[in-house]
């Protein structure tokens, strides 16, 4: 009985952690960015400010709306792996970074710079949520979804948003 409950301590106290840095994260992306999206491990939105949908040119972000829904097609495969690649190593001490580009719903693409960061639980390590910074690279322009978009690059360890998710305060 007394090894359940210490077993049930240790996970609620991960369970919290987890929470504290996604939470920290997500405050240091709405200062830094546009609009911030909350993922699940699946790329599923779980939630997304006000401003998403208005990259988007959409009323609102609708339910059950995938992330890989509102990027070009040229990015899907690129930006699905960036965020993979986090979740598989799911690495406090790493973020990544890219320009894409998303559709918005009057056809044209809007350019982005995205900030993904990955946390997942250790007591459960398939939990692994994602949160996205989403920047606007230029608010006014919007162009055909098939152009280009930029190299992902990487935040190493001591850049702020690495500083930032080491932290262990609450908010």
């Amino acid at each position: 009985v007394e090894a359940l409950m210490t077993d049930e301590a240790a996970a609620t106290v991960e369970a919290r952690q987890m929470k504290r840095t996604e939470s920290l994260v997500s405050n240091l992306l709405e200062v830094m960015c546009d609009a911030v999206v909350h993922l699940d491990g699946s790329l599923g939105v779980i939630k997304a400010t006000p401003t998403f949908a208005a990259i988007l040119s959409k009323n609102k972000c609708p339910d059950g709306a995938r992330l890989l829904d509102f990027v070009c097609v040229e990015d899907r495969q690129r930006i699905a792996g960036l965020i993979s690649d986090l979740g598989v190593c799911a690495s406090d001490q790493l973020a990544q970074s890219a320009q894409i580009r998303l559709l918005a719903d009057d056809g044209f693409a809007v350019d982005v710079r995205v900030y993904v960061s990955s946390v997942r639980d250790s007591a459960f390590p398939r939990d692994v949520r994602h949160v996205i910074g989403i920047a606007l690279c230029d608010p006014k322009a919007r162009s055909s979804p098939s152009t280009t978009s930029q190299p992902s690059i990487a935040l190493r360890p001591g850049s702020l948003l690495v500083a930032v998710k080491a932290c262990s305060f609450d908010i």
